[in-house]
């Protein structure tokens, strides 16, 4: 009999957070609108924040949906300065008065972890 193998995903918090579903989906899709920051060729923090705040303004824009929208931000792992970055900003532009950032958290995926931060926009069918 093997033993009994701790599960991540199954934890008490996770399944009593409303939102798990919706996460959880957006990891499994590789529809899921993402940005890579390695990718954008970002000289400094300052345009790796100003690529991911377009990104987001962009995504947010795309079509009316009653819906919330899940997006994937790639940060990598490194000394997690890009990720604390991209964190202080979601949380800055969550405290704007007409804000659409609604919450995110770090992917729980095997092989994202720690590299990857997952953002639900609210809907924008006014």
């Amino acid at each position: 009999m093997k033993p009994w193998k701790h599960n991540p995903y199954n934890t008490p918090e996770t399944l009593s957070d409303p939102q798990w579903p919706i996460y959880t989906a957006a990891e499994q899709s590789p529809q899921t609108p993402a940005i890579d920051l390695h990718q954008e060729h970002c000289t400094d923090d300052a345009s790796a924040m100003q690529a991911v705040r377009s990104f987001l303004e962009h995504e947010q824009a795309q079509g009316r949906r009653i819906e919330d929208k899940v997006v994937r931000i790639i940060h990598g792992r490194g000394y997690g300065r890009l990720k604390n970055k991209t964190h202080d900003l979601l949380n800055s532009m969550r405290q704007e008065k007409e804000s659409y950032i609604l919450d995110w958290r770090d992917s729980t995926r095997p092989g994202e972890t720690g590299g990857v931060t997952y953002v639900r926009l609210a809907p924008n069918a006014r």
